[in-house]
């Protein structure tokens, strides 16, 4: 897991340069970056360990 985590933040300096480039500015990177946030929210909110009791009862059929 961290390994993935070194090799994202490692590589985000070049994505931004190349976004730079491309785009002629840093907008398109700042949007890339609210991008990022808006799904790891989302995948905090999906993954919240307050529903891991509900989904784990669905799974394995016991009752609640």
């Amino acid at each position: 897991m961290q390994g993935i985590g070194f090799l994202t933040v490692a590589a985000s300096p070049w994505l931004i340069g190349w976004l730079r480039d491309a785009g002629g500015g840093f907008a398109t990177a700042w949007w890339m970056h609210l991008g990022v946030i808006a799904a790891m929210a989302a995948l905090n909110a999906v993954f919240s360990p307050a529903g891991y009791r509900h989904g784990m009862a669905r799974i394995t059929g016991a009752a609640r």
